[in-house]
C-alpha cells in the first residue's frame, strides 16, 4: 500500500493550508478528488481500489474529522 502513504503525505502537506483557511473545504475536496482518482486508478489496476466509503474515510482523516486511530479502526472493520 505504498500509494496510500503517498496520498496521505501529499495531503498532510496541504493540511496546514486547509486549517489556515487558505484552502476552503470545497477546494481541498476538489484537489483531493483529483489526486485520489489518479492513485485509485493505479490501485484498480492491481485489484485494490477503494470504494466511496474508503475514499470518505481517507478524506475525513486528512481533514481532521476523525483521528488516525479512528481511521485505522474503521478500516479494520471494513476489511473484516
Amino acid at each position: 500500500m505504498m500509494d496510500m502513504s503517498k496520498l496521505m503525505k501529499s495531503f498532510e502537506e496541504r493540511k496546514g493550508a486547509y486549517y489556515d483557511n487558505l484552502l476552503d473545504e470545497e477546494e481541498f475536496k476538489r484537489q483531493f478528488n483529483k489526486r485520489f482518482e489518479q492513485i485509485n486508478a493505479s490501485w484498480a489496476y492491481e485489484g485494490m481500489e477503494l470504494d466511496e466509503q474508503g475514499k470518505q474515510l481517507v478524506f475525513e482523516c486528512l481533514t481532521g474529522k476523525i483521528t488516525q486511530e479512528e481511521f485505522a479502526k474503521r478500516v479494520k472493520e471494513l476489511i473484516s
